[in-house]
C-alpha cells in the first residue's frame, strides 16, 4: 500500500506512461522498469544494456568495439548470460551478444531526486569461466537503492571466448578484462543519464571480479574510470588469477577443433568451444589453472592488458591511486579443498616448474594431515596459500605504493543470507565461507522470506543494513 502511494504521489499513470525512459539523444531513447525497493523508494532498473557491438562473426576473439545507443531500446527483460557450461549438466548456457550491464538507480525521471548519485559497478565472479549480470548470489541491491546509490552490474566474455591468446592467429587475449574496461568507459559517456556522476565511480568486484579489480587498479588505460576500488575475495596475485602458460591448452582445443586460421575459428559454433571439462564444484574454483584465464599479453601491443606478471607489476605504484578496500571471508575456501593441489602456493612459483612443485608439496602435505580428521588445519592451509597470502600481500604492497587510504575488511558473520553452503548442500560445515558477504551487501536470494518474516531475521538483517551502510559511505566518501 506504502509503494503504491509513492507512485500515485509521483503523478505517473503507469497504464499510459512509463516514468523510467533514458533519453540518448533525439533520435534514441531507452525503456526500463519503474518499481521500487522492498522498503518503497522509488527505483528505475535498466537490464540488458548494450555497451559494446556484439562480439561475434569478425568480431569474435577481438578487442570490444563500445557501442553508442541507436533508436528504441527496451531494457526492461534481464539481459542473456556470455556463454559458459552449465557445470551441473556440461550444458552449454547464454549466447555470445552479451556484452550488457543492468543499471538499478533511484533516479526517477522527472521526479526532484537528485542527480550527480554515487555509482557502484560490479564485476562479477565465477573463475572467469561463469557468471553474468543478472541474479546470481544475490537478488537485487535494494537497501544500496535506499541510500541514494546507482547499481551497475555488467556481462564480460568468458572462458575461452574472453581469454583464448594465440598470437599465430593475431588473437591477442583478455578479451574479458577489456569487455570490463569498455563497460567502465560506456558508463563514463553515459550513466549521468540515469542520474549517475561519471566522477563518483567505485569499482567492486568479488572473486574473478575481485582480481579484476586489482588488475584494473594497475593498468594505466583503466585509470580515469573509477575513483574508488573494493576487491573481495581475490586479487590479481591469486594462484589462479593468471595462466603463465596458456599454450597447452590453447594447442588441444585447436587439435580438437582442426582449425587451422582465425577465420576458421570465428566461424565455428561458439558451443563447440567449450569443453565438458567439469567433475565438480572444485573444478569451478580450481581447475582453471590450466585453462583459459588473464595470461600476458605482448609488451609492444598498445591494446594490451597485462604484459608483467603481477607479482611483478604489484612491485610498482598502482596506476590508479585510489582509496581501495580488500577483502575476504574468514574461510573463504573450506568448500573447495578436495584437491588440496590446487590451494597449495601455485602461482606464486611464476615459472615453467611451479605445477609440478605444488602436486609435489600437496602430496607431501597431505600425507601428513588425515583431512577427514583434522579439516580445519587443511581450512587454514587452503586459506594461507590461496586467500590470506594474495590479500595480505596485494595490502602490504598498496600501503607502502598508494598516497590513498587502504583498508581490510574481513566477513566473519555466519547467517541465512550466505549462499554458497546451501546451494551445495554444505549447511554442517561452519565458518563464512566464499561469497557470503554479498547476501549482505546486495539482497539476499531470501529476501522475500526475510522481508515477511522479519523477527526470524533480526540477525541477518541488522548485520546487513551495517554492511551496506559501510560500502555506501565508502562509495559516498572514500
Amino acid at each position: 500500500m506504502l509503494l503504491f502511494l509513492l507512485l500515485e504521489a509521483l503523478s505517473f499513470s503507469s497504464a499510459t506512461r512509463n516514468p523510467c525512459v533514458v533519453e540518448f539523444g533525439s533520435n534514441s531513447s531507452g525503456v526500463g522498469v519503474f518499481d521500487g525497493t522492498f522498503s518503497s523508494t522509488p527505483q528505475c532498473s535498466y537490464y540488458g544494456v548494450r555497451y559494446a557491438e556484439a562480439p561475434v562473426g569478425a568480431l569474435r576473439f577481438k578487442n570490444p568495439v563500445l557501442h553508442d545507443p541507436r533508436g528504441p531500446q527496451n531494457y526492461t527483460k534481464q539481459g542473456t548470460m556470455c556463454p559458459q557450461m552449465n557445470t551441473h549438466n556440461g550444458s552449454i548456457m547464454g549466447v555470445e551478444d552479451c556484452l550488457v550491464m543492468d543499471i538499478i538507480t533511484p533516479f526517477v525521471p522527472g521526479t526532484s531526486k537528485p542527480t550527480k548519485l554515487p555509482v557502484l559497478v560490479y564485476i562479477h565472479g565465477g573463475s572467469f569461466v561463469n557468471g553474468y549480470s543478472g541474479l546470481g548470489l544475490w537478488k537485487g541491491a535494494d537497501l544500496l537503492i535506499d541510500k541514494n546509490v546507482i547499481v551497475v552490474s555488467i556481462n564480460y566474455r568468458l572462458k575461452v571466448l574472453g581469454f583464448l591468446r594465440h598470437p599465430e592467429f593475431n588473437i591477442t587475449g583478455n578479451f574479458g578484462l577489456k569487455d570490463q574496461r569498455a563497460a567502465l568507459q560506456w558508463i563514463q559517456k553515459y550513466i549521468h543519464l540515469f542520474g549517475g556522476d561519471p566522477a563518483r565511480v567505485t569499482l567492486m568486484g568479488h572473486s574473478a571480479g575481485g582480481a579484476s579489480v586489482i588488475y584494473h587498479l594497475y593498468a594505466e588505460p583503466s585509470k580515469g574510470l573509477f575513483q574508488q576500488v573494493i576487491s573481495l575475495g581475490g586479487t590479481m596475485i591469486a594462484p589462479w588469477a593468471l595462466n603463465y602458460k596458456p599454450e597447452g591448452i590453447t594447442a588441444e582445443l585447436l587439435r580438437r577443433l582442426n582449425v587451422t586460421s582465425l577465420e576458421e575459428l570465428q566461424a565455428i559454433d561458439y558451443k563447440e568451444l567449450f569443453f565438458d571439462d567439469r567433475f565438480d564444484f572444485s573444478w569451478y574454483f580450481t581447475m582453471i589453472h590450466d585453462g583459459f584465464v588473464p595470461t600476458l599479453e605482448d609488451p609492444d601491443d598498445p591494446e594490451a592488458f597485462i604484459t608483467v606478471s603481477p607479482h611483478t607489476m604489484i612491485l610498482d605504484k598502482p596506476a590508479s591511486d585510489v582509496p581501495v578496500i580488500v577483502g575476504q571471508t574468514a574461510t573463504e575456501y573450506r568448500l573447495m579443498l578436495k584437491y588440496l593441489e590446487f590451494f597449495i602456493m601455485g602461482s606464486y612459483f611464476p615459472h615453467k616448474s611451479w605445477q609440478p612443485i605444488y602436486y609435489d608439496i600437496a602430496k607431501l602435505v597431505q600425507s601428513k594431515i588425515n583431512a577427514s580428521d583434522k579439516p580445519d588445519i587443511i581450512v587454514q592451509l587452503a586459506n594461507l596459500a590461496s586467500g590470506y597470502y594474495p590479500v595480505k600481500r596485494t595490502i602490504q604492497h598498496l600501503v607502502g605504493q598508494s598516497s590513498s587510504p587502504v583498508y581490510y575488511f574481513q566477513f566473519e558473520y555466519e547467517g541465512r543470507f550466505g549462499y554458497l553452503k546451501r546451494d551445495q548442500n554444505q549447511t554442517n560445515q561452519h565458518g563464512a565461507a566464499h561469497g557470503d558477504e554479498l547476501g549482505y551487501i546486495f539482497s539476499p536470494l531470501v529476501e522475500d522470506e526475510a522481508v515477511a518474516n522479519r523477527e526470524r531475521f533480526l540477525p541477518e538483517w541488522s548485520v546487513h543494513e551495517e554492511t551496506v551502510q559501510l560500502v555506501s559511505d565508502f562509495v559516498k566518501f572514500g
